[in-house]
Parts: structure tokens; C-alpha cells; sequence
């Protein structure tokens, strides 16, 4: 039902950190439902340069009842954190891009609520401590 994969590099701890929810994440899921109108939600973690354009290509596929979604990752900011800051950072994205998202496409027979709770939950045990976006020296969110 939820698959997580990675685009990055081997200068930041991205494709680790992604490799190892992965699977575990796969597997916690595939049985779940949580509604007819959507089977599977297929995120991809991209690790980029902020300062190079990049739109996140969300799409829902009506006849597979599929959601795609991108998950953009600061890489120089990937690089600076430890590895449970960049944890908290990259699960925290996918929650607060994955709420928007489904929000935006209004699916009526999704469990959106449940599902939430459950995706926290999850995360809670991948080691997930809250919510963790870093600030610029002006209080501005550097993701």
C-alpha cells in the first residue's frame, strides 16, 4: 500500500536513511486498506539543490488508484544534519507533503484520518521524535 524509494547521492546520508524504512515500511502496510479509492501511495525521496528549480510532479492515477508523490530533500542542509535530524526531517516531509497531497486530490472513500495515525505511529517506531524543521538565522523554515 505505501512504498518509499530515494534519488540521491552518496554525499548525504539520504539514500541510508531511506534504504532502511523502505522495506520495513512495505511490509507494515501491504496488507492495509484503508478505502476503495486508493490502493497504493508511491513516494520518492529526491535529494536536490534547493537553488536548482524542481517541481514535485504529484499525480493520481484513477485507474490504477495509485498516488505518486516527490519528496524533496535540501541537500546541502541533508549533508549538515545528524543522522536522526535528517531521519526527523525526511519522515516529517513525507507526513506534511503526503497530508497536503491527499487533501488535494479530496479522494471520498479514503480512510485519510486513520491512515495519518497510522503513518505516525509507524514512523514513531522508525525513530521519528517530532517534528524537526531547521530555521535560517532568520526564522525561516530552511526546507
Amino acid at each position: 500500500m505505501l512504498y518509499i524509494t530515494g534519488i540521491t547521492d552518496s554525499e548525504s546520508d539520504v539514500g541510508g536513511i531511506v534504504g532502511s524504512i523502505s522495506a520495513s515500511t512495505m511490509r507494515r502496510f501491504d496488507a492495509a486498506s484503508y478505502g476503495s479509492n486508493l490502493k497504493e501511495i508511491v513516494i520518492t525521496i529526491v535529494c536536490r539543490d534547493p537553488s536548482r528549480s524542481f517541481k514535485r510532479p504529484d499525480r493520481f492515477s484513477k485507474a490504477d488508484k495509485t498516488l505518486y508523490m516527490d519528496v524533496v530533500i535540501n541537500f546541502g542542509l541533508s549533508c549538515e544534519l545528524t543522522r536522526q535530524e535528517l531521519v526527523n526531517l525526511i519522515l516529517g516531509q513525507i507526513v506534511t507533503n503526503l497530508s497536503a497531497t491527499l487533501k488535494k486530490y479530496r479522494l471520498k472513500d479514503f480512510a485519510e484520518m486513520t491512515f495519518t495515525k497510522d503513518l505516525r505511529e509507524w514512523f514513531t517506531e522508525l525513530g521519528f521524535t517530532g517534528s524537526w524543521i531547521p530555521k535560517t538565522d532568520d526564522g525561516e523554515d530552511q526546507v
